[in-house]
């Protein structure tokens, strides 16, 4: 994840230098503050993505446990219990997220409908260890989507800044 907000980061910056330029219309002291608050909003990124991959490596191994059989569905569920207050807090602070340039609307949008995506999942969890019917197997297919579109967000991040 380091690599990637670095790369972020470059990336970022290259465009708005380039962005500068073609437009003309911006001041300096406009475009140091746009590179600034895009540079914050990264961070912001990075450090919530990296609490959601946190929950989702303790739900995939959870998920991995049933299949060899060392977790029921009780146990499955106190561990998605844990996790269910703190997807809140995260989609919490990101609705509380200023997103500082209307370029960064439709990303920070769809950031939130992806962890709300991910929070949903945690409840359909919950929902299967309390009726002690876990399908793993469904389970498992909505983890890997949710990781899927993880991946194309983050690749869509700083396309369209």
């Amino acid at each position: 994840m380091k690599k990637v907000s670095l790369l972020l980061i470059c990336l970022i910056l290259l465009m708005a230098g380039c962005s500068s330029k073609e437009g003309g219309g911006q001041s300096k002291e406009d475009e140091q503050k746009y590179k600034e608050d895009i540079l914050a909003y990264n961070t912001f990124l990075t450090n919530t993505m990296d609490e959601t991959n946190v929950l989702l490596n303790q739900y995939n191994t959870a998920i991995d446990t049933m299949y060899m059989e060392n977790m029921n569905a009780n146990q499955f569920g106190l561990i998605v219990k844990e996790l269910i207050p703190k997807s809140t807090q995260i989609i919490k602070s990101v609705e509380k997220q200023d997103y500082f340039h209307n370029n960064i609307y439709r990303f920070h949008k769809d950031y939130l409908v992806y962890l709300n995506s991910q929070h949903q999942l945690f409840l359909d969890s919950m929902e299967m260890a309390n009726r002690e019917k876990v399908d793993k197997s469904k389970l498992r297919k909505r983890y890997i989507e949710i990781k899927d579109s993880q991946t194309t967000l983050l690749n869509s991040w700083g396309t369209d800044l």
